[in-house]
């Protein structure tokens, strides 16, 4: 007599096994309560506001220098065909890095479609999420490959029904020296500017003056002395986005 396999148990057999990464507690939504501090609180309410009123003047300021340091990035690369080294800018006693850094998350697929018409090679990092996969050793034997596919295609209700479907890998594409060179050889200059600001993040760090960072006390005076004298300081509402 033909064994009859409950198809619950299957399931149960096949998929209840499969290990399941923890998910992150919610946090229970509770009354805010309220707690005096000491004075030194007060420091760092004033300090956060100021913090949130000159970001917008950095965030814009920032993307105006880091136009010209993509320009300078660009001629560097054009003598020496590979990702450049950081340099450092000054005005007077002010000084500052740009760093030309792979981008976190990578570029996207219309850059890698320009890159692969070119045949320009890069980095490709494949990422995937969670999901069911067949076991490795199945896939490299063909033999049990084979059956398991005519045993498959051996159920009636799966008749009309496309039982095995393919989840596209979810990649991160990044750059390498060969694809700078290949850049720089295969387009105009003004596409390679567009192409370098899409593949790369450029960086500000190490903000000095007269060789001294936010650490000492002085140089933090004389900053906030030097905002005041430019009318930074002074208050002005945030544009809308």
């Amino acid at each position: 007599m033909k064994k009859v396999i409950d198809p619950q148990a299957a399931i149960n057999e096949v998929f209840g096994k499969a290990p399941v990464q923890p998910k992150k507690a919610k946090k229970e939504k509770t009354e805010k309560t309220e707690v005096e501090f000491e004075s030194d609180f007060a420091t760092l309410v004033n300090v956060a506001i100021v913090e949130s009123a000159l970001k917008g003047v950095k965030d814009s300021l920032s993307e105006q220098y880091k136009e010209f340091a993509l320009e300078i990035f660009c001629e560097t690369i054009k003598e020496s065909p590979k990702q450049p080294e950081t340099f450092r800018a000054f005005n007077g006693d002010a000084t500052g890095s740009f760093q030309f850094r792979k981008s976190g998350s990578g570029f996207g697929q219309e850059i890698a479609d320009l890159l692969d018409e070119k045949e320009i090679p890069y980095e490709k990092e494949v990422k995937t999420g969670e999901q069911f996969v067949i076991n490795p050793e199945i896939l490299a034997n063909q033999e049990l490959l084979g059956r398991l596919a005519v045993a498959l295609k051996a159920i009636k209700e799966f008749e009309g029904i496309q039982i095995v479907q393919k989840v596209e890998a979810v990649t991160k594409n990044q750059f390498t020296d060969a694809t700078i060179h290949g850049i720089v050889k295969n387009f105009d200059e003004s596409e390679q500017k567009r192409i370098f600001g899409e593949i790369s993040t450029l960086a500000f760090a190490d903000p000095k003056l007269a060789g001294l960072n936010h650490k000492d006390q002085s140089c933090v005076s004389t900053a906030l002395q030097n905002l005041a004298n430019a009318n930074v300081l002074k208050w002005s509402p945030e544009k809308k986005k």
